[in-house]
């Protein structure tokens, strides 16, 4: 609404649809929707009705008998700022969400083809290679096996999955972080670098 306002000079009225239960469940029959005429008025009790602090110069309700104004109850000049920045704060963490998203995939393409450090879990190997080099020499690590940070083997090519602690978790059906205060510190260490993927591959671990 904010940026419409900021390209022209209009007014933006908004006009909410309020049939009588008679049109309703005359419309619901007419076209033969699914559900009874009682879930559908729960579901629009939740909805909430427009308000001018979102913005609009005016809200009307259209019944059956015409149009009419809706009348709000007189909104203050500081819950009308309060309620715009709410929105402002809302529209900047969407914002923030999309864009952290948008970070997240483009780093998990990313670990397609750059190199990463490959621990393995069971001997202690460490190599700073691609994924495909990984592969093609044995490693079962993500992306090509495996999802990062998800519970899998992360072993080199000469180790085996029974000695790792996804064969361990899957032995005992428990979940790692219920077993946590039984894994030895490799494992704990084994398992914390798994929940910090693919962040926890891009720079090497010291001891």
């Amino acid at each position: 609404i904010d940026e419409i306002r900021r390209e022209t000079d209009v007014n933006i009225d908004v006009y909410v649809m309020c049939p009588s239960e008679e049109q309703w469940k005359n419309n619901i029959h007419k076209r033969q929707l699914e559900g009874s005429f009682e879930s559908y008025k729960r579901d629009v009790a939740e909805i909430e009705f427009p308000n001018p602090a979102e913005g609009f110069d005016a809200v009307y309700e259209v019944w059956d008998g015409g149009v009419r104004l809706r009348q709000d109850p007189f909104l203050t000049d500081d819950i009308l700022f309060n309620a715009r920045k709410e929105l402002a704060e809302e529209k900047m963490r969407l914002q923030e969400e999309d864009e952290a998203s948008r970070k997240r995939k483009e780093l998990l393409e990313s670990m397609k083809t750059r190199p990463f450090w490959h621990y393995c879990e069971v001997c202690g190997k460490k190599e700073y290679i691609t994924a495909q080099d990984a592969f093609n020499s044995g490693w079962d690590y993500p992306p090509n096996l495996g999802v990062f940070g998800l519970l899998s083997p992360r072993t080199c090519g000469n180790c085996l999955m029974k000695d790792t602690l996804y064969w361990k978790i899957q032995t005992s059906e428990r979940l790692p972080i219920v077993l946590e205060g039984e894994l030895t510190d490799k494992e704990l260490a084994t398992w914390r670098r798994i929940k910090g993927e693919p962040e926890s591959l891009l720079s090497e671990e010291t001891e």
